[in-house]
């Protein structure tokens, strides 16, 4: 009972206004009310936490008279160390009395704002009892995919990284977000893309099915077969011991596309970037290793030679690598009836050398250097998790979730479901001296399963 004398001993004390200043703060009053009731609702309908981050939020903005208008930067600061709606009432009730100048009407507005909050804390529910854990996207929108057991299948989730309901940060306009609700905003839209049907994305479907199409735009294709880099080099062996892959050489084939002739399509020529895909693949197991890959975008604005205009359209990491595993795919095909290639399940974004992407690994995981990170399985989430939709917003999340999503007629509807960042270690021997030697990498890996 003690916030509701807390609210009683605060009642408007009667003041002398102009009509302006009654309208001003009859509007603010009825604003903050307005975004109570959201609130009330929310609890109402089983949202608990969203409900009270409503409600928490206009008792700590009353003070300044500031209406929530739907920028979430407020919510994100104060809600930084509190996850459960206990704490969240908590902290509003002991952190900011009510205001004097509230209306009458916002008065009544926040009481029942603080009995529904008591009722969502005390109350015995089922669902009162699941809000209080991290509620699953699938969850949400049944589309729960169950995890075949592997070793790998923890999760390493802080729940203070961004403790903020999801549904809070997909309300949200965007250009409000901080840079980590952002990334998850983005993480969540590609995920939704990932799982929608063919029928509702056939805007989004590759204009390039045909791999023929890789030398009318001027890409050349070169498959090394039985690559021994996958035990000197990529050294990945208690990933794929854990995750069932094979690590003898003779199932690997490395992909190396490049973008060095001209081509002309539709009267329109387009002159060669030196763009580089180099890819390594397991089709027995569906593994794909993205070993060294620099887009002829990329390429292109290194060296700033090339108008956007004239730059090739085939050149997305997530077309043309497709392409090379259809290439591929054909080719073992034609020389054995018997073989049976694997969707891809496995993506290792492996040895990741940009510094911008190298930091935002590290602040997902909440770690200070690539060793921290731990080696295989390294730090580990459920794609329900927020720390895993924002690594999906990275470059290298992007391209493994475009590659799914354009391809679906092919594929079939898929997405990724799991995420690894971790160190894998380079391990050197010096036979001539007897000095064995380490390296840190950063690596990520994204495994993907049917929806």
């Amino acid at each position: 009972m003690s916030l509701f004398f807390h609210v009683m001993e605060h009642q408007p004390q009667r003041i002398n206004l102009t009509a302006e200043e009654w309208l001003t703060r009859t509007r603010l009053s009825l604003t903050m009310a307005f975004h109570m009731l959201r609130g009330i609702m929310a609890v109402c309908c089983g949202d608990e936490q969203s409900g009270l981050i409503l409600i928490a939020q206009q008792v700590l903005l009353q003070q300044q008279q500031q209406p929530y208008t739907g920028d979430t930067s407020n919510s994100l600061r104060l809600f930084t160390t509190h996850d459960t709606p206990h704490q969240l009432l908590m902290m509003a009730h002991k952190k900011s009395p009510v205001s004097h100048s509230i209306t009458a009407f916002g008065s009544i507005m926040l009481m029942l704002a603080m009995f529904a909050g008591l009722w969502a804390v005390t109350s015995q529910s089922p669902r009162t009892k699941n809000v209080l854990t991290a509620r699953s996207f699938y969850e949400q929108n049944n589309t729960a995919h169950i995890l075949s057991a592997r070793a790998n299948d923890g999760n390493d989730r802080d729940p203070n990284w961004y403790p903020v309901s999801r549904q809070v940060i997909v309300d949200s306009n965007p250009r409000e977000l901080d840079p980590r609700g952002l990334s998850i905003y983005k993480g969540i839209e590609l995920l939704c893309k990932m799982e929608a049907t063919l029928e509702s994305t056939t805007n989004l479907q590759t204009q390039w099915p045909d791999w023929a199409n890789l030398e009318r735009y001027g890409w050349s294709t070169n498959i090394w077969p039985h690559d021994e880099d996958i035990r000197e080099t990529i050294q990945l062996e208690d990933a794929f011991n854990d995750l069932g892959i094979s690590i003898d050489p003779e199932d690997w084939y490395k992909l190396i596309q490049e973008h060095r002739e001209e081509s002309e399509v539709d009267g329109t020529t387009y002159p060669p970037t030196d763009g580089l895909y180099k890819n390594i693949l397991n089709l027995k197991d569906g593994a794909l290793i993205a070993e060294n890959n620099a887009s002829p975008a990329h390429v292109v604005g290194m060296r700033g030679e090339l108008e956007t205009t004239r730059m090739v359209p085939l050149k997305q990491w997530s077309d043309v690598v497709w392409l090379g595993i259809k290439q591929l795919t054909e080719a073992l095909e034609e020389d054995d009836d018997n073989f049976d290639a694997k969707p891809i399940e496995h993506v290792f974004r492996f040895h990741l050398s940009n510094p911008e992407t190298r930091a935002r690994i590290l602040a997902i995981a909440g770690k200070s250097s690539i060793k921290d990170l731990g080696e295989w399985p390294g730090v580990t989430f459920p794609i329900e998790e927020n720390q895993a939709l924002a690594s999906l917003s990275t470059p290298n999340g992007n391209g493994v979730g475009w590659m799914l999503i354009q391809h679906k007629g092919q594929m079939g509807v898929r997405k990724v479901d799991r995420v690894n960042l971790f160190n894998c270690e380079r391990k050197d021997y010096d036979s001539d001296n007897g000095v064995e030697g380490t390296a840190p990498r950063a690596c990520i890996y994204y495994h993907i399963s049917a929806v």
